[in-house]
């Protein structure tokens, strides 16, 4: 089936998947995901893929403006909108959220965060203008915690962490989890107090 605008869709239960093409035309072989239900929006709009540094997101032309598509799917357009599985393609309104750059840039999959140093693995997140530093741990996976925890502590959604927890042993959970109390003690008081 093809849309008002041109792009190919298959409805597979309640998604439908949108096949788009680049600026020069080419077919993309990954399709883009939406609910059914919000198949209406996009009649009308032709789909096509872009890049923003070294992602790639969902795009339509309006007038002479590049809007996003996760925009239109979610009804905000002056606010951004995080894709909650980190997957740019895929803009069913249950991976969509208004979030702010701050939390987005905790819920990207990368190796920013973390440090090696004098043979320890340390981990970090910067929150509304203060650095939150861990002691130094002997695996990778404690530092990972120590970040899942701290996002956790403060109530944001880290994406690519909660696993890690399994493979620490229940001494190495315990000290990580004393150390992002000792570390986010203040912070947390701090968002309490501006409640």
């Amino acid at each position: 089936m093809k849309t008002k605008a041109g792009n190919e869709y298959v409805v597979f239960g309640s998604d439908a998947y949108i096949y788009m093409k680049d600026r020069k035309g080419n077919t993309i072989s990954t399709p883009c995901i939406i609910d059914e239900c919000f198949l209406y929006l996009v009649q009308t709009k032709r789909l096509c893929v872009d890049f923003t540094g070294n992602r790639q997101y969902v795009v339509y032309k309006d007038g002479k403006n590049i809007k996003y598509l996760s925009h239109l799917i979610y009804g905000i357009h002056k606010h951004t909108i995080d894709h909650i599985d980190g997957d740019t393609f895929n803009n069913r309104i249950n991976n969509l959220r208004d979030a702010s750059m701050t939390i987005q840039n905790l819920n990207k999959p990368s190796t920013k965060g973390f440090s090696f140093y004098n043979g320890k693995y340390y981990s970090y997140l910067g929150i509304n203008g203060k650095l939150i530093k861990s002691k130094g741990y002997s695996t990778v996976k404690e530092a990972m915690a120590f970040r899942f925890f701290v996002a956790d502590r403060l109530c944001l959604t880290l994406n690519n962490t909660k696993n890690t927890m399994r493979y620490l042993t229940l001494e190495q959970l315990k000290a990580v989890i004393d150390d992002v109390k000792k570390k986010t003690n203040d912070l947390v008081n701090d968002f309490n107090t501006e409640k």
